[in-house]
């Protein structure tokens, strides 16, 4: 396992990297993809051979010789659906970064157990209480027609516009009060990582409950029998009056006359 590595910053105190790769050299951009989770931004001109010699970052092949890989340009091109925001919480309110979201979601309903394919795109904006997350993501969800109750597949659109505060200081690392009212998926965690699953997954299970129809001309499910209409006509009877309209059925047909006197006089 890869232990937690702090080093010393040049002017931003220390910075703390989780998930750095042990002796390993010249390894492909995909291979050493999976070591890197979670870390937050370095850049390759902040940092001097010493500290290069402590992360033993490791190295693919160019025209020009062997390059260190750094962190940031592995998760710029990873899909995720989490994003380090360190630098951008360093950075001025109204900075903001650009990112493609692609990832997947599990365990959303009985229906769409997963995993589902999440693309879109989102901004994050700094604030002055932490990061302003707005986008859309497309996810194809299985919902059942309000009709006919048969399976439908649709892609849905979710809009994304929440806030995610931080709980620890970027410079300090000390931790930062979260107020009581903020919901656990919209704080930003002890590794400046803003997570989206959990919102796009709220905002899935909220889709499944959207009614749905399989077709605009959809003919339901008998009443009585409960058969599909769609697939042909049931059996059952469809004269059959609901006994709280009979009287009114009577009239229609004449058999039931009102009553009158000798003298000819409704009564």
């Amino acid at each position: 396992m890869v232990s937690h590595l702090t080093l010393a910053g040049q002017a931003s105190g220390s910075l703390t990297m989780a998930g750095a790769v042990g002796a390993a050299t010249r390894r492909s951009r995909d291979s050493a993809w999976r070591y890197y989770t979670r870390i937050p931004t370095v850049r390759e001109e902040s940092l001097d051979a010493e500290e290069r010699l402590h992360l033993r970052l490791p190295d693919v092949l160019t025209p020009d010789g062997p390059t260190a890989i750094m962190p940031h340009d592995l998760m710029e091109e990873s899909d995720m659906l989490a994003f380090n925001v360190a630098q951008l919480l360093k950075e001025p309110v109204g900075h903001s970064r650009a990112h493609e979201l692609s990832g997947e979601l599990f365990e959303v309903d009985e229906r769409n157990r997963g995993p589902i394919a999440v693309s879109g795109q989102v901004m994050l904006v700094r604030t002055p209480s932490g990061v302003l997350a707005t986008g859309t993501a497309d996810v194809m969800l299985e919902v059942a027609c309000r009709r006919c109750l048969e399976p439908v597949k649709r892609t849905v659109q979710i809009e994304v516009e929440d806030e995610f505060v931080p709980s620890i200081d970027v410079v300090t690392g000390r931790p930062l009060p979260v107020d009581d009212d903020v919901s656990a998926e919209l704080v930003i965690d002890e590794h400046h990582t803003l997570d989206l699953t959990e919102v796009l997954w709220q905002y899935a299970v909220a889709e499944t409950l959207e009614p749905a129809y399989c077709s605009s001309d959809c003919r339901g499910l008998c009443p009585q029998c409960g058969a599909n209409l769609n697939l042909g006509p049931c059996a059952c009877k469809t004269d059959q009056i609901d006994p709280r309209l009979a009287v009114l059925a009577d009239l229609l047909d004449g058999s039931e006359q009102p009553d009158t006197t000798e003298e000819g006089v409704i009564e």
